[in-house]
């Protein structure tokens, strides 16, 4: 017990003398390991965000979009009012509701900006709140379609014009006038997500249609009356437009399918991200090994007085091997509080932003990251420990 005492305490009296060598080469690992946590954080925390978010819409609903969603390119291809009423009367299929989008201006207090304008019919609005697509904060969402009835969302409510835009008030879109029936619950913005729900304004079909004559949806939202039966119903509702429209064209999906392909898009990207982190704490490692092939030469004296009392090639070797793993542990325990301290400020910088971007600090994390840095420590110092342990004596003496 007194011999490993012994050991530690040698190993840590030796870093303390080292001083600033032994800063610095803490501050490779340090950063390093700050990043890995960091990036970590910050992703397993957004798959968490969006797992959450679509647990909310639930399991029952499908997705048909003109071209790839996942993908900033567009489509040629139009989807028509008919193709609604196809989805509709295919089997398993509960309700099916049309998406308009497009983009206008709006003015109100003499003041005009440029806003997201989404149309869909109102008597069958109901889909939308029910699967939190639409969530009402304040007034109510119409179910017949009014020409003029209009649901805000937060952001235009309160931060789009110098004066709030409050329940029935009026305003208008391409000189087209709206009163407000309804104002949404103020939601936070997802990374990667199109659109930032807090400035749109929702309005009926009939609404939209007067801004767009010739408006087609952007996309279909239906839902199934048996979740057991969806791939089933996603499979038939491809092939109607596969056949119509050519394979490819029109992309189907549950929530559920969506989910995986954004978990995997998200995995990918943190996957990536971490691996160019860890070249820092390779960069880390390689300071070790430096630092200690360094220790190894400035102590040789001092290693061939230890052989010659007696001390063992072992004893040597573990000597070594602690000072270098002490740098990967406390590089890594500082590296991961400033990680973590990262993550949380860059977490706080987007709440201000509106776009929700939260943290998951698990345990997993922590003990990875520390078992990686203690790792990357001890390999470092491997090869110069060894270097040191198989010293000649006689010859470590003679060394000036």
């Amino acid at each position: 017990m007194s011999y490993d005492f012994e050991l530690v305490t040698n190993a840590l009296r030796n870093l303390k003398r080292q001083g600033i060598r032994t800063f610095f080469t803490l501050l490779g690992v340090i950063i390093g390991v700050a990043a890995i946590v960091a990036l970590l954080s910050i992703g397993t925390g957004l798959n968490v965000a969006v797992n959450e978010a679509f647990e909310a819409i639930g399991s029952n609903m499908i997705i048909i979009y003109a071209g790839n969603p996942m993908s900033m390119s567009g489509s040629n291809i139009e989807i028509t009012d008919d193709d609604i009423k196809r989805v509709e009367n295919i089997s398993g299929v509960d309700r099916v509701i049309g998406y308009y989008v497009t983009e206008g201006t709006i003015e109100y207090g003499g003041e005009r900006r440029p806003i997201m304008v989404i149309g869909t019919d109102a008597e069958k609005s109901g889909i939308l709140e029910d699967t939190g697509l639409i969530g009402i904060n304040e007034g109510v969402l119409p179910i017949n379609n009014s020409l003029t009835a209009a649901v805000i969302g937060d952001g235009v409510a309160n931060d789009l014009f110098s004066k709030k835009l409050t329940m029935r008030k009026e305003f208008k879109i391409n000189d087209e006038t709206f009163k407000v029936v309804g104002i949404m619950n103020k939601q936070q913005q997802y990374a990667g997500d199109p659109e930032n729900r807090n400035n749109i304004v929702w309005i009926t079909l009939t609404g939209f249609k007067k801004l767009d004559p010739k408006a087609t949806p952007l996309e279909i939202i239906a839902t199934v009356k048996n979740n057991e039966d969806i791939d089933k119903i996603v499979e038939k509702i491809e092939d109607y437009f596969e056949k119509k429209y050519g394979k490819r064209t029109i992309y189907v999906a549950s929530s559920e399918q969506m989910l995986e392909i954004i978990n995997q898009i998200y995995g990918l990207i943190t996957t990536v991200l971490v691996g160019i982190a860890s070249i820092s704490i390779i960069v880390g490692g390689i300071g070790i090994a430096n630092a200690m092939i360094a220790s190894v030469m400035e102590r040789t004296k001092e290693i061939g007085i230890m052989k010659a009392i007696g001390a063992s090639d072992n004893k040597i070797l573990v000597m070594f091997l602690l000072e270098a793993g002490f740098i990967g542990v406390v590089g890594g325990i500082i590296g991961i509080t400033l990680g973590y301290g990262i993550s949380l400020l860059i977490s706080y910088v987007a709440a201000l932003s509106g776009l929700k971007l939260q943290t998951n600090f698990s345990l997993e994390i922590i003990i990875g990251a520390l078992l990686f840095s203690m790792i990357v420590g001890m390999v470092s110092g491997y090869f110069p420990a060894k270097k040191a342990a198989k010293l000649d004596p006689v010859e470590a003496l003679r060394y000036e």
